[in-house]
């Protein structure tokens, strides 16, 4: 508006009569009183207000698009995205009932006329004429939006590596990507690199979550088994290594890169020359630990048992018991000195019980009734304080304070996370071990 504004200063001297005209194609979009139900006339012209560093974009030559955001049931009836270079925003838009119209402003006009309008001013040759040609019912307003990843997904899960393809499937490069997703190039681009999906033979494919773990645990397990240095591991001599132990491993991991995609969460930062970049994994001792204990949470406990060949879990035969709020998965979850002496046997790691729990804080629970380890992703959880402790109450009823403390603390930015506790939650005495107390806290109302 202000830019706007300013060119019309520019083109219109303030204090100088402008004679208004319609052009002939004029089309009016007003309604008398009695057609206000009927359908409103169509407007074939709409005013988009713009951010100043867009609209600058855009005086330059760049190219906006609009895009639809995924979402709706039927093809065209989703919400509205605008995609620049570098950002994307949600298009809403805001009637007015104020009669906006659109005119050009031109030099000269009809002498007679301009004599006329010029009144007793005298001359005429400075006298400009302003066309109205369309008129606007509102104006759009954007507002940021984070890029279209849902479709991404939905666009790449036809030909998701490790899958069985259907006959005539549709593949996509990045510029057929970019026409069909709500987002700006540098986002895609982004999403692209940063989420679970990799190109192939210059086709982008998803990575399912379960050939990454296979992949992943293969691939640390091969490492550790040749005894490879984990700051020089050979890309091609394990993509080979890998190959020949997955099934079908030609076809699940065709190339470097998708190795390079599953590796890339377990690799130091560092950058390597340009020579070795493409070839060399440089592998994080911390990040494989984390990783390791990761799978062991997310396998089957029953197939961790047979595999590390632990023996049945026995049951605590003291402390209190409450009601399970979930029936038991298959097999019963793995106690925490299970999981410590597996996740030791992987690893060859000496680490002990409460630095492996601190590694896993924001990604594991341990049931203190129970004694066991339950995976967990508190990057997952609500933002709002209520919901994500109401979530954490329908994980267990009971919780440790300084647990449940770190769990609430990045809701509750500004205040005091015990004092706030203190009012939502109320505290109990547990006695796990005989003759030991307990302070763990639960629900406010049971």
């Amino acid at each position: 508006p202000g830019s706007a504004a300013a060119l019309f200063k520019a083109m219109v001297p303030t204090g100088e009569p402008v004679p208004l005209y319609y052009s002939s194609d004029f089309i009016s979009l007003d309604q008398e009183v009695s057609d206000l139900q009927a359908s409103k006339p169509e407007t074939r012209f709409c005013l988009l207000e713009l951010p100043k560093d867009q609209l600058k974009s855009l005086q330059s030559g760049q190219t906006f698009a609009f895009r639809e955001l995924s979402g709706s049931q039927v093809s065209g009836g989703g919400f509205t995205a605008l995609c620049t270079a570098d950002a994307t925003f949600g298009v809403e838009f805001l009637e007015n009932s104020n009669t906006l119209l659109l005119g050009k402003v031109t030099p000269g006009g009809d002498a007679e006329e301009n004599k006329e309008n010029a009144g007793d001013q005298g001359g005429t040759d400075h006298l400009q004429r302003c066309t109205v040609f369309a008129q606007c019912r509102g104006q759009l307003f954007v507002k940021p939006e984070k890029p279209d990843l849902s479709k991404v997904r939905e666009l790449l899960r036809p030909t998701a590596l490790s899958q069985a393809i259907r006959n005539d499937p549709k593949f996509y490069d990045f510029a057929s990507l970019q026409h069909e997703v709500a987002s700006s190039t540098k986002e895609l681009s982004t999403l692209l690199s940063e989420g679970p999906f990799v190109e192939v033979d210059g086709y982008w494919r998803l990575l399912p979550e379960r050939l990454q773990r296979e992949v992943l645990d293969t691939a640390l397990t091969i490492v550790t088994a040749q005894g490879w240095q984990l700051e020089a591991v050979d890309g091609k001599v394990l993509l080979e290594e890998v190959q020949k132990i997955l099934p079908d491993g030609e076809v699940s991991v065709p190339n470097l890169a998708v190795l390079r995609k599953v590796l890339s969460g377990v690799q130091k930062s560092e950058e390597l020359p340009k020579s070795d970049a493409e070839t060399i994994f440089v592998l994080d001792a911390e990040k494989v630990n984390f990783s390791r204990a990761l799978q062991i949470l997310g396998d089957d406990p029953h197939e961790v048992r047979q595999r590390f060949q632990l023996p049945p879990p026995v049951a605590r035969s003291a402390g209190p018991k409450r009601p399970r709020l979930a029936a038991p998965a298959q097999g019963s979850p793995l106690q925490v000195d299970e999981f410590l002496q597996v996740f030791k046997d992987l690893t060859s790691s000496d680490m002990n019980r409460e630095s492996l729990l601190e590694m896993l804080a924001t990604r594991a629970y341990v049931d203190e009734f129970e004694g066991t380890i339950h995976a967990m992703d508190a990057t997952l959880l609500p933002r709002d304080p209520l919901q994500r402790l109401k979530q954490l109450f329908e994980l267990q009823s009971h919780w440790r304070p300084e647990r449940l403390n770190s769990l609430m603390a990045t809701s509750l930015a500004g205040q005091k996370v015990e004092a706030w506790l203190g009012k939502h939650a109320r505290q109990v005495y547990m006695e796990f071990t005989p003759g030991e107390e307990v302070r763990m806290m639960t629900k406010k109302f049971a």
